[in-house]
């Protein structure tokens, strides 16, 4: 139906790598604001099968020291062109199981064409046992009415890192 999120596939996906919903709005009417996703700087995924070869990103049993550069999650949420203050940001996270060895979620751009057909791939919408509808926003956990401050110089400056990212 329209206006329901899904997962799909990445080659359907119309919004890749993200894990946030970002809600903004004035502080009234929250149906009202405009709604953008989390984006990254780098692909989490991406960098851990770059650093560590096939281990998996989390591990079921046993310590994950080694892997401790992926505790802070780095991401932004560009509002609308042209917001000003105030605006408000509701920050609704989408919740997926943890997966272990079950494939990855890469394109062949992202790895070459040799090492796409070698790649074990996830089937997202058999890991997700085709519940791949996202709940309404209202009915999920979030982090609300975070006071934000939009500024010409921070949306340059997201965009500029994600360009001279790898």
């Amino acid at each position: 139906r329209e206006g329901q999120l899904h997962i799909t596939e990445p080659s359907t996906a119309t919004i890749r790598e993200t894990r946030f919903v970002c809600r903004f709005h004035r502080g009234q009417d929250k149906l009202a604001g405009h709604v953008t996703f989390s984006e990254y700087p780098f692909n989490y995924e991406y960098i851990n099968w770059r650093k560590r070869g096939e281990k998996p990103m989390f591990q079921k049993d046993g310590p994950d020291v080694e892997i401790f550069d992926y505790s802070t999650l780095l991401f932004s949420c560009r509002p609308q062109k042209g917001a000003v203050s105030p605006l408000y940001l509701d920050l609704i996270p989408i919740r997926m199981p943890a997966r272990y060895d079950e494939g990855y979620l890469f394109s062949e751009d992202q790895v070459g064409p040799t090492e796409f057909a070698r790649l074990k791939k996830l089937d997202i919408v058999r890991f997700l046992d085709n519940r791949t509808q996202l709940p309404p926003l209202d009915s999920v956990g979030r982090i609300e009415n975070l006071p934000i401050f939009p500024t010409k110089d921070n949306t340059t400056r997201i965009r500029n890192a994600k360009e001279a990212a790898p």
